[in-house]
Formats: C-alpha cells, sequence, structure tokens
C-alpha cells in the first residue's frame, strides 16, 4: 500500500487484521463496517465525502504533488466497496447511470439488485465546489 501511494485504507465490512501495521507506515486507517447487501449509513457517507473533500486538489491548484490515494475494500470487492466509492461519484458530478457504468467497467459482477436501487436513487447530500471529474479517480 505504501509504495502505491495510499495513505488512507477505509475497510467497510468486518474483517479482523491488526490495524498497526498500516498506522505504523503512516496510512490513516478507517473502520467503517456495516452489513453485507446493506446500503452505507448516512453518517458513513458523510465522513467518507468530508475525507474526499480534504483531498481533491483544487482547482487553480499550482501544486504539483500528487494525491493521495484512498484504498476502499469490502470482504469480496463486489457489494460495499463499489456502492461506496458509486455514492462519491455521484456526490462529486457523475449521474446515478455515469457512476454504476464506471463501476462496471472495472467489476462487471459489482452490486446486488437492492444497492443498485439504492445508487440510482442516490441524491447528493450537498451542492459540493470540487469534482472528482476534475481530478483523477481511478477504479481497480
Amino acid at each position: 500500500l505504501k509504495e502505491n501511494n495510499i495513505k488512507h485504507l477505509i475497510r467497510l465490512s468486518n474483517d479482523k487484521y491488526p490495524t498497526e501495521i498500516f498506522t505504523a507506515e503512516g496510512i490513516q486507517f478507517f473502520d467503517w463496517n456495516f452489513a453485507d447487501g446493506d446500503s452505507p449509513p448516512p453518517n458513513y457517507l458523510s465522513a467518507w465525502f468530508t475525507l474526499l473533500e480534504s483531498l481533491v486538489p483544487q482547482k487553480d491548484s499550482t501544486s504539483n504533488t500528487e494525491p493521495p490515494i484512498i484504498a476502499v475494500h469490502c470482504a469480496a470487492g463486489l457489494g460495499r466497496a463499489p456502492e461506496f466509492v458509486c455514492c462519491a461519484l455521484i456526490e462529486f458530478g457523475y449521474s446515478p447511470e455515469e457512476a454504476l457504468a464506471k463501476i462496471r467497467q472495472c467489476q462487471k459482477n459489482a452490486l446486488n439488485k437492492k444497492q443498485i436501487n439504492f445508487v440510482l436513487a442516490y441524491k447528493p447530500m450537498k451542492k459540493r465546489k470540487l469534482s472528482i471529474k476534475d481530478s483523477s479517480c481511478i477504479i481497480l
């Protein structure tokens, strides 16, 4: 993770592993577990968007430093993590359909019907000044 400039790790599952190995390397760790197949709680989404907003460079920024990378994972990578990322894409400028298409380009079987419906119905929490479309977003 450190070699790939990952500065933040978000765990959305109840996987148990020691977090100290990450924090000792300067990686900020977030443990935002919610049930498999469910949609993310609003408080997790709010914290997620606050984190993203603090990291997305301003359009007029003259900094040449690479923005830190955030790794988001769940147990299988098919539900919670893709849904979480879809909500962020929508929050920062994508339509629900664009967000789903971007996720599905990378993970064809991502999201169950309930999660897809949640994404399609998702409305941004607030008007954001920043846009992920203005930044780099890579989904693996």
